[in-house]
């Protein structure tokens, strides 16, 4: 069955719609953690592996994504939840706060003033079919980090 194509922004705003984003009140954060769970749950029921939020979980992502490439079988939701996982996974693991900017109507995960666009990532990376992106997009948010704070002690 052909999908309906339909652009990034209206992807990403109908996976939010479905989250219920309270952006006024930064309910977007929690709707954030309870995305990522989602995923998360979703994952461990559909192959039997528990995830972990670690960076070891982003190379899973990487092969949910590759596993789509000829034909894609995640709706747009599932792709806004995988971003919120992703967001996690840099969030605890590399630091940052979340902010949602209207503009695009993202989520952005800011640490050091460094920015991550976990959802739009995810989708750029199903895409462009580029094996390993998002590992590679872990790893660049990373270093900056680690760099910035290495300026900053010196």
């Amino acid at each position: 069955m052909a999908r309906k194509k339909i652009g990034k922004r209206k992807r990403v705003a109908a996976g939010l719609r479905k989250l219920k984003l309270d952006k006024s009140s930064g309910g977007y954060v929690e709707a954030a953690k309870k995305a990522a769970e989602r995923f998360a749950s979703d994952y461990e029921r559909r192959y039997g592996r528990k995830l972990e939020y670690s960076m070891d979980d982003v190379r899973v992502l990487d092969t949910e994504l590759e596993k789509n490439y000829e034909e894609n079988t995640l709706t747009p939701e599932e792709l806004v939840y995988m971003g919120y996982y992703l967001g996690e996974i840099l969030r605890r693991n590399v630091g940052g706060t979340y902010e949602f900017r209207e503009d695009p109507g993202v989520l952005v995960i800011k640490c050091l003033e460094i920015a991550a666009f976990p959802i739009l990532k995810v989708q750029k990376a199903l895409k462009e079919k580029r094996p390993g992106a998002l590992e590679a997009y872990v790893f660049l948010f990373a270093k900056k980090v680690s760099d910035k704070k290495e300026k900053g002690t010196q």
